[in-house]
């Protein structure tokens, strides 16, 4: 609870938009009034050290208990706030009674209020009053907050354990919504009325002893105690190669009774694109997909039709390819060969990451003549393996994201613009004047791992006149080798792979290419 001046809160009077009326409501002995008098003493109305017992908002009761029209039974009180956003509010709360004789009392000053503060008692949970005072509220159609008092009860006196505490109070919060499910609809004027803590309307505390927190605040509490660290903004990348494998790639299985030999290359231009725009579909019927690829990429007619699968996923832009003639059993480890496939598409051999534009041909395929020998467990790895080794000896790169950049800005400012995509691997391919306006269109491609940053850069060197707007447009290779230390894909492998908790460094061709 933070502590306020009554001149801090005299200043906040005249701020009309930023009042708010809310009531106390409650059962009997629950809390309210403690609670009330530690907001009171933290807005400098009373003294802090008589917080809990002054009972500030109660009053003089008459002889014989009766009811005279002098008497106020709730009494206003200004208590100011900060929000997240720093701007202060007033909060005029009205401290109800919780004696079921005083319904009345309770229903006219919630007719009054905007919100209402439901105090539970987290030893005694839900109880009579507690439901027939939110009822009350439901019906004068106020949004109630909950406030779990009395939690040094539940820690020194009851001593309870974290589990037991959790149960106890996801309870209580059960028993509320249960409640408010019952008198209340989320559909109506009002909108959703029911509580959760990861939400925020949800508080705990000790009124008696003067502290609150709410989930949020106790989250970020427990999060520099325990080191959460905010990591860095992540880009994701894909794996491909530049030309076809240099040798014939050979894999044995692990009881070295089996042997796959295939190759990779890169697809044509294009493909990857239209495979990822659904042009050419997984689904699509396997002649009609052939003439596609035929006419359009060049394709062998009978490649074109012995394609496997495509990958990762069943759908992603990288095609296995059956080139073999006269192979027996082939068909009956079909699925653990597209099995590895996928596997091996989706994690690639760099740093894991998926890969494209990657078409892998089998060549040849020796299996044991006993079924046993060349089951899942046998051909799935040594499948991905060998695709492993096709990639290590096609020249594998990276693709990196790369953005479409639109900016409108003034002429002046266009030197600034391209400055700073310049600086950042970007280039200019359009430069267009909207007709009638003194305003430039400039049109650019920029690398995502280049974009942090570049909107506030860009309004820096442009005296804030260039406004830009960013939209994912292609992938292209990233410039240099990734087994080459100083390189940059070498740089973007070994943060990934560090960041995946991968070994260091590539993996070596002799983990996955046999020999004869």
């Amino acid at each position: 609870m933070v502590n306020f001046t009554v001149d801090e809160i005299r200043g906040l009077m005249d701020k009309k938009k930023n009042i708010r009326n809310m009531s106390v409501i409650a059962h009997v002995d629950h809390g309210k009034s403690t609670l009330t008098d530690s907001l009171v003493s933290k807005a400098g109305i009373i003294a802090g050290a008589k917080a809990g017992e002054t009972r500030f908002t109660d009053t003089p009761r008459p002889q014989g208990f009766g009811l005279h029209q002098g008497r106020q039974p709730d009494r206003n009180y200004q208590a100011g706030r900060e929000d997240e956003k720093y701007n202060g509010f007033l909060i005029n709360l009205i401290d109800s009674p919780g004696h079921v004789d005083f319904s009345s009392e309770v229903t006219a000053a919630l007719r009054v209020t905007d919100g209402a503060l439901v105090v539970v008692d987290c030893v005694s949970g839900v109880c009579v009053q507690t439901e027939t005072v939110l009822r009350q509220a439901i019906a004068e159609r106020i949004k109630p907050v909950l406030f779990m008092n009395k939690m040094d009860r539940a820690l020194l006196e009851l001593q309870l354990g974290q589990e037991e505490l959790f149960q106890t109070f996801q309870r209580i919060v059960e028993n509320i919504n249960v409640i408010i499910a019952t008198y209340g609809d989320d559909d109506g004027p009002v909108g959703p009325i029911s509580v959760d803590p990861s939400v925020g309307n949800v508080g705990f505390g000790s009124g008696l002893h003067g502290w609150a927190f709410t989930l949020k605040q106790f989250a970020e509490i427990y999060a520099e105690k325990f080191g959460v660290k905010k990591s860095d903004p992540v880009v994701s990348y894909r794996e491909t190669v530049a030309e076809e494998s240099e040798v014939m790639c050979l894999s044995k299985s692990p009881n070295k009774h089996n042997r796959l030999f295939c190759k990779c290359q890169p697809m044509p231009d294009g493909m990857a694109d239209d495979i990822e725009k659904g042009e050419i579909n997984a689904n699509d019927d396997a002649k009609s997909r052939a003439k596609v690829l035929t006419e359009k990429y060049a394709m062998d007619a009978t490649d074109a039709r012995k394609i496997w699968c495509f990958g990762p996923d069943g759908t992603g832009p990288n095609i296995l390819v059956d080139v073999t003639k006269g192979v027996q059993y082939l068909n009956e480890i079909k699925d653990s060969v597209v099995a590895g496939f996928q596997w091996a598409t989706k994690e690639g051999v760099l740093c894991d990451e998926n890969m494209r534009g990657v078409r892998f041909n089998i060549h040849d395929v020796t299996l044991h003549a006993d079924a046993i020998h060349r089951g899942g467990g046998q051909i799935i790895p040594t499948a991905r393996r060998v695709l492993y080794a096709c990639v290590l000896t096609a020249q594998p790169r990276l693709l990196e994201p790369v953005y479409l950049v639109e900016i409108q800005c003034p002429e002046a400012a266009v030197g600034g613009i391209y400055g700073v995509l310049n600086r950042r691997r970007g280039h200019v391919f359009e430069e267009s004047r909207i007709a009638g306006t003194p305003m430039f269109v400039v049109k650019a491609y920029l690398p995502v791992n280049e974009s942090f940053g570049f909107t506030a850069d860009l309004r820096s060197h442009t005296g804030g006149q260039a406004f830009p707007q960013c939209v994912f447009d292609h992938w292209q290779v990233l410039p240099g080798d990734p087994f080459e230390g100083s390189s940059r894909p070498a740089q973007v492998v070994a943060e990934t792979r560090k960041r995946k908790g991968l070994k260091e460094g590539i993996p070596a061709l002799d983990n996955y290419l046999d020999k004869l």
